[in-house]
């Protein structure tokens, strides 16, 4: 799902980037959230860009000396489509939503994107500061500071197909 073109059915604010490498600008700080392949787990990476290429950028992890990439598009299998990168893009270092991962002594492996906060700041924030144009911003959650309330942060964009997304919104009808 492509997050731009489902705020512009809701009204939300619109993402004006085309494409994931629009997002970086070599030098820059970001803090990336992603959904880990191995575990469905969120992770979270604060990164230095080195370089921005055609197909990939190129960066190190924050405090560190070695070179890692980032493709824009990749596969899930040999066979398969081209599929972008769909993690969430923010500028910058140290910021005011954190993940489950991220010391926060609790770790959900339900293929989420677990942010720690309020409902309404989470949303907040994503909308103002998210970079990436794929974002699936339908599959983030919201988790409150005292680990209890698990709250669906873009509801309204959700459109079915998660049975975890699922349960929760049959626990709250």
């Amino acid at each position: 799902m492509q997050l731009t073109s489902a705020k512009a059915r809701k009204g939300v604010k619109m993402n004006t980037r085309e494409s994931v490498k629009e997002c970086f600008v070599k030098g820059g700080k970001y803090t990336i959230f992603k959904i880990s392949e191995a575990s469905a787990m969120t992770v979270k990476f604060e990164i230095l860009v080195d370089s921005v290429e055609d197909d990939k950028v190129v960066f190190k992890y924050r405090g560190k000396r070695k070179l890692y990439v980032i493709p824009f598009a990749s596969r899930s299998y040999q066979s398969a489509p081209l599929q972008p990168f769909n993690g969430g893009i923010f500028e910058g270092w140290d910021l005011p939503i954190s993940c489950d991962t991220d010391g926060q002594n609790m770790f959900r492996g339900n293929a989420l994107y677990n942010f720690i906060g309020e409902k309404d700041e989470v949303r907040k924030f994503i909308e103002d500061n998210q970079l990436n144009p794929y974002f699936e911003a339908s599959r983030s959650v919201a988790h409150g500071k005292d680990n209890k309330a698990d709250d669906l942060v873009f509801q309204d964009l959700y459109t079915g197909g998660h049975a975890v997304i699922d349960r929760m919104l049959e626990g709250v009808a």
